[in-house]
């Protein structure tokens, strides 16, 4: 029991990490657009890329 919980809460750091990771990955490639300069084709490509990303490690 004490080793499948422990095997559980490092799949689940390894996975937040990964998340955190990608949440940093998206920052720096939007951070240049934050002076509103931003397009909304920025925008959905970002967004997109965000959202598959998150999918495929949430989908693991």
């Amino acid at each position: 029991m004490l080793l499948a919980l422990l095997r559980a809460r490092n799949k689940l750091t390894r996975d937040l990490q990964l998340i955190n990771g990608k949440c940093e990955e998206i920052t720096s490639l939007t951070a240049e657009y934050h002076g509103n300069t931003c397009t909304v084709e920025q925008f959905l490509k970002t967004s997109t890329y965000f959202t598959l990303d998150l999918s495929c490690l949430i989908n693991k």
